[in-house]
């Protein structure tokens, strides 16, 4: 029985040697350089964990940032603010009803300007200077 435990005492403790850990990088970069086996990996992986199914998806509860990149991802921007309709400026995205829900519909693309008008932050600088 001592003579067990001397030899498990011996073996692996959860660290490699630097010639065990150079063969797992190069066996672990060839398997992910063959096409087949990343392709096959991809297709298994693909829908799984996404949104609601994924143990941490929080609905509407999530922060601001959160759903304004869930909105983004789906909702592509337009070349010009459907207000003005100047081009070649860099588009916000506006919720409406200043509820943010993941509702898509709810979502405008708007410029940086026509943002400001819509939710009355124009008005309240301009306000703010004046006095």
């Amino acid at each position: 029985m001592e003579q067990i435990k001397k030899d498990l005492g011996n073996g692996f403790r959860g660290k490699h040697t630097e010639e065990s850990k150079q063969r797992m990088s190069i066996s672990h970069k060839k398997l992910w350089a063959n096409d087949a086996y990343r392709s096959r990996v991809s297709a298994s992986h693909k829908g799984q964990l996404t949104n609601e199914e994924n143990a941490n998806w929080k609905g509407d509860s999530a922060s601001l940032v959160a759903i304004h990149n869930w909105v983004r991802r789906r909702k592509p921007a337009p070349d010009n603010c459907p207000i003005c309709g100047e081009s070649g400026k860099k588009l916000e995205l506006s919720n409406e009803g200043h509820t943010y829900k993941r509702e898509l519909g709810d979502y405008t693309w708007l410029c940086h300007r026509c943002h400001m008008i819509e939710d009355g932050r124009m008005d309240r600088l301009f306000e703010r200077r004046v006095a």
